[in-house]
């Protein structure tokens, strides 16, 4: 599955693509890739996740909330949920470091502990996806 968050995490990266990409969201998507991709090797790794979460851990507790990811990304609550959720296991609705070893397994379709440009593209297309049809299971 998408945001990182991710947080990735990639997540803010990630919600701010939706609603700008809509009619595109494969090339919003690309291009969150490469805002996260810090070392240009086009793959995607933890370290690169932990720094989005910091980015969007606005203060700096070592959680990113999902209040933290709203305000940041300018997202409904419904909105973030969808991007939390694969990842939020314990489902307090923050994302906490412990949480970003989540980020790797679920977005790694192949299981080769990376998370390719494909991978990623086609994980988030369907959390976006999932977006579309109302709030999450259990919420």
């Amino acid at each position: 599955m998408i945001c990182l968050l991710v947080l990735t995490f990639a997540y803010g990266a990630l919600s701010a693509t939706a609603p700008t990409y809509a009619p595109n969201l494969a090339t919003g998507l690309k291009e969150a890739f490469d805002s996260i991709d810090a070392d240009g090797n086009d793959i995607l790794d933890v370290s690169e996740f932990r720094k989005i979460f910091a980015d969007y851990d606005l203060n700096q507790d070592g959680r990113m909330e999902l209040a933290e990811y709203m305000s940041t990304n300018n997202v409904t609550k419904a909105f973030a949920e969808k991007v939390f959720q694969p990842f939020d296991t314990d489902h307090d609705d923050d994302l906490q470091g412990a949480e970003l070893n989540n980020v790797i397994p679920v977005l790694d379709t192949n299981g080769d502990g990376e998370v390719s440009r494909a991978e990623f593209v086609t994980e988030y297309t369907k959390i976006f996806a999932a977006q579309q049809t109302g709030p999450p299971v259990g919420k």
